[in-house]
């Protein structure tokens, strides 16, 4: 049957785990976002790119196997590289969605950069760096949920 082995995965983040990330977001002076499947699972494109539009973020992707994000787009890098050229002195890591690379793959692991992580599978978070934030829940809910707490501490 159609259906029968879908699991509704409209799982929230915790918000004040949002709020934190939104906060060291915005205090971020050279954060990148690498993006993952899970962004195309849950259908947060549109949310993902209006983030990174929003606050200027760098995107790259781990590998080229799976495009989630407008490859034209002026904010996409590619695939995560051991030598990058831009962004220096990365200060903040968010992924969304993919797995985290492995040790040898990034510089961003050398550098003991703080690190938050979004997504559904909890089963990997933190397994290569230590985690300064964890978003457990649906990308689309999660990047929505960003964009929100975002646009709430712009007013003030």
């Amino acid at each position: 049957l159609p259906g029968t082995f879908n699991v509704p995965m409209n799982v929230r983040p915790n918000a004040k785990s949002v709020e934190k990330t939104a906060k060291l977001l915005l205090e971020a002076k050279s954060p990148i976002l690498m993006i993952g499947p899970e962004v195309y699972q849950s259908g947060a494109q549109k949310e993902v790119v209006e983030l990174a539009e929003l606050l200027g973020l760098p995107v790259c992707e781990r590998g080229r196997w799976c495009q989630v994000f407008p490859n034209q787009h002026p904010l996409f890098l590619g695939a995560l590289r051991r030598q990058m050229r831009y962004p220096q002195n990365v200060d903040l890591f968010l992924n969304l969605g993919a797995l985290f690379p492995e040790p040898e793959e990034s510089f961003i692991i050398e550098k003991k950069v703080p690190a938050v992580v979004a997504g559904t599978d909890v089963r990997h978070m933190g397994d290569n760096l230590p985690l300064e934030e964890a978003l457990a829940g649906n990308l689309k809910e999660t990047t929505r949920d960003l964009l929100d707490a975002l646009a709430r501490r712009r007013v003030t």
